[in-house]
């Protein structure tokens, strides 16, 4: 069981207040696996404030002044499973009640609404010696309005202390990745 509150306003226009409330839930299948679940349940604030954007077209009616705050509950269950301490698969789903953000404009009430999320993983830990471990890992993330999107990444540990990785997401993004543990 655990818990997080956070605040989200790295600047711009859109800022979330939020509170997540987390269980987790391991059964171990024999001596070399794990089948592990886990609950979130989340209640966010989404706040846009128009007075932090600045617009091509400042006559544009639907940028009205002022900031629009909604409250939307959520929640996320995702489950893993881990054989050998190697080799890992697991899915997860985000933002499943797919709540509505509503907006009062000039023009009446509008939506928004949070979409769910996909997530499926794979990794697998290869030992070279005592000291370095290496893992390759694939993420793919989809949506219901969005095409599939891979990650694929590479981790080196050395002593499992520090860690360098290397994510590659095609057409999008290379990320260099560095960590250690204490």
């Amino acid at each position: 069981i655990g818990g997080m509150v956070f605040k989200d306003a790295t600047g711009g226009a859109f800022s979330q207040t939020g509170a997540l409330l987390n269980y987790a839930y391991r059964i171990k299948l024999d001596r070399s696996s794990v089948l592990a679940f886990g609950l979130s349940l989340q209640l966010n604030q989404y706040n846009f404030n128009v007075n932090k954007i600045n617009p091509l077209n400042t006559t544009d009616a639907a940028l009205q002044t002022g900031s629009q705050t909604n409250i939307a509950p959520d929640a996320s269950f995702g489950m893993l499973y881990q054989f050998k301490q190697k080799f890992k698969i697991g899915v997860a789903v985000n933002q499943l009640m797919q709540y509505q953000l509503k907006k009062i404009s000039e023009f009446g009430l509008s939506s928004n609404q949070l979409i769910r999320h996909y997530n499926l993983m794979c990794s697998y830990n290869i030992k070279i010696n005592q000291e370095f471990i290496i893992e390759p890992s694939v993420l793919l993330k989809a949506t219901g309005q969005t095409p599939v999107q891979a990650d694929m990444s590479l981790k080196a540990e050395y002593r499992k202390l520090i860690w360098l990785g290397l994510t590659y997401r095609p057409q999008d993004a290379v990320v260099l990745m560095l960590g250690f543990q204490y």
